[in-house]
């Protein structure tokens, strides 16, 4: 196994530069964190799928992501649309893989909907253990979805805090930068 993050094949990227400064600061783990997440990406199951080293039923590749159906699917055609760099979630990620994973998710969700003659779609990106996200590396889910299929999604429609809703909502804009 690599000791080092390897460049060549692009599946685990570069370091993103915010973990980097932590790490280079030695904040949490330093050098000790970043072996641990090279770890994390080499055994990393997507990873591994991505690199060709575990088969995969692959629908779609380009330069930034790989697209393959998912074994344990919850409906017919379910699969998952993955960086090839590695990133657990939203909040690890950076703007430019993940808009390449939407872009590919659109993309094969049109083609879904043809082939498979759907009109309707879950699009479902989970990202920690609240979120009952399994693997940690940034994947989108796309579940084609028909009249009558049993599956779920249906939250309860409960009237929040006007105020407190839009307090929240503030405190977020305010932060994106």
């Amino acid at each position: 196994m690599p000791t080092g993050l390897p460049q060549s094949n692009g599946f685990l990227g570069e370091i993103p530069e915010s973990i980097f400064r932590v790490w280079a600061k030695g904040g949490p783990g330093g050098a000790h964190a970043r072996d641990r997440a090279m770890r994390d990406a080499m055994d990393c199951i997507f990873c591994k799928i991505v690199a060709g080293e575990i088969p995969a039923f692959k629908v779609y590749e380009d330069g930034g992501t790989l697209a393959f159906m998912d074994i344990n699917p919850l409906a017919e055609g379910h699969l998952l649309v993955v960086s090839k760099r590695h990133f657990a979630n939203l909040f690890d990620g950076d703007d430019a893989a993940m808009g390449q994973a939407m872009a590919a998710a659109g993309k094969i969700a049109r083609a879904m909907q043809g082939t498979l003659g759907i009109d309707s779609l879950n699009l479902v990106q989970a990202n920690g253990p609240w979120a009952a996200q399994s693997v940690q590396h940034f994947h989108i889910h796309l579940i084609p979805r028909k009249e009558g299929d049993g599956l779920g999604m249906d939250w309860p429609l409960v009237p929040g805090d006007m105020d407190a809703i839009r307090q929240t909502g503030d405190a977020i804009a305010a932060a994106i930068s």
